[in-house]
């Protein structure tokens, strides 16, 4: 086996690029969406700041401020549950692409492949485990089922 590349630092710039390809152009909807309801965030704290001040003159009551909160609370809750949830679905399909494109490139390497590189080594001693298994969880059905009434 030969000795196998490996890149030491930070995660370049390539990399989250191509993660963001996999993941589709809803990412940026995500992105946008997680960013505006930081804004209604900000909007919900400057709205308790003028409640408690006391600067806009309404009804007599606190019902005006209390609905206004609400109203803009539940806004920016769902705006962040509509983001959150956008990533994760985009952080899966990204994973999903990669995996497959990178499973196509498995199956399609020359047996030279196997030989050479860790990976690969790992991968066949996985398969030939994986047999090791199967044959013998085999055995153990056939001679259960060799007890059962027929």
């Amino acid at each position: 086996m030969s000795k196998e590349e490996r890149e030491t630092g930070a995660v370049s710039v390539k990399v989250y690029m191509i993660w963001a390809t996999a993941a589709g152009a809803t990412l940026i909807l995500s992105l946008l969406t997680i960013f505006v309801s930081q804004i209604g965030r900000i909007g919900v704290d400057y709205w308790v700041t003028v409640w408690t001040d006391q600067q806009i003159a309404s009804w007599d009551n606190d019902t005006y401020y209390i609905v206004t909160y609400i109203s803009l609370a539940l806004f920016t809750s769902l705006l962040v549950l509509i983001g959150t949830l956008g990533i994760m679905f985009n952080a899966i399909r990204a994973s999903q692409t990669l995996f497959k494109k990178m499973l196509v490139r498995v199956l399609k390497a020359t047996p030279r492949f196997f030989d050479i590189t860790p990976l690969g080594g790992l991968s066949a001693g996985l398969v030939m485990t994986s047999l090791a298994w199967t044959r013998h969880f085999s055995r153990i059905s056939t001679v259960r089922t060799a007890w059962l009434p027929g």
